[in-house]
């Protein structure tokens, strides 16, 4: 009799992935409504919750969890924290536990779940209103 399930080498049921969340900070630019690169003010955003972001060479450099994000890149005013979920096959750097054995992240493609501008001085309570997510959804790769 065949399994109820049929899994990928590595354990996962196939045809509904488990996603990991990671966050960002940018600066944002209000007359645009994007999130700037602190690296590269070229590099821009569209934030427009539910849109795919790319960066296919180096990656989209993600952190574990909000506090850690906000706490070491909210050098902006006003900042945009982003939300996004990622598949684990995605990774370009670092490892798909990456809240347990290291900070970051990168990946070449993720899905903007929410984001939320806030002054510099405010990073405390950006931390404390209901978004964005902190959980990890489960979601269908179709």
């Amino acid at each position: 009799m065949a399994p109820a399930t049929t899994l990928h080498p590595d354990g996962r049921p196939r045809g509904r992935r488990t996603l990991l969340l990671g966050y960002k900070v940018m600066g944002y630019d209000a007359a645009k409504h994007e999130a700037v690169s602190g690296a590269d003010a070229r590099v821009r955003l569209t934030l427009r919750d539910g849109e795919v972001h790319e960066a296919p060479r180096a990656g989209i450099f993600l952190g574990a969890s909000p506090e850690y994000v906000v706490s070491n890149y909210a050098v902006f005013d006003p900042n945009v924290l982003l939300a996004y979920a990622f598949d684990p096959d995605e990774i370009v750097h670092g490892h798909a536990s990456f809240g347990d054995r290291e900070p970051e992240v990168s990946v070449r493609r993720a899905r903007l779940l929410a984001h939320r501008v806030f002054a510099e001085d405010e990073d405390e309570d950006v931390l404390r209103r209901p978004n964005p997510p902190r959980k990890a959804r489960r979601a269908s790769t179709r």
